[in-house]
């Protein structure tokens, strides 16, 4: 059985249970003993919902394909320096340090507390 990380801690650090029948039933126990209910199968989404979602897109501007999960990476080696400088912002109170450090063309030398 396939847990996902949060609910594989809950069951083994939150003194649950869990049993397999004969048939092959999975059953999930309190830490008491008392069985746990099965959760309700969620209501069935119908094709007006997938519709009316698909038409809210494209209103958007958004169009689907069925390729939007399909990745466009060519293979080429991660620049991780381009990628830090498009992800990562200082903090406010290094800004100005940082923008200096860039315009000379090298970080500013590390000082341990004591030295400042």
């Amino acid at each position: 059985m396939l847990l996902c990380r949060r609910h594989h801690r809950l069951l083994h650090e939150g003194g649950f249970n869990v049993r397999l029948s004969k048939d092959g039933a999975v059953q999930f126990f309190h830490s008491r003993g008392r069985p746990l209910e099965q959760s309700p199968a969620p209501p069935p989404i119908g094709l007006h919902a997938a519709r009316e979602l698909v038409e809210h897109l494209e209103d958007a501007g958004i169009l689907i394909t069925g390729k939007e999960s399909l990745p466009t990476w060519d293979g080429r080696p991660l620049d991780l320096p381009y990628v830090m400088e498009c992800l990562w912002q200082p903090p406010p109170h290094l800004e100005a340090l940082v923008a200096r450090a860039s315009v000379g063309g090298s970080a500013p030398a590390h000082r341990s507390r004591e030295a400042a």
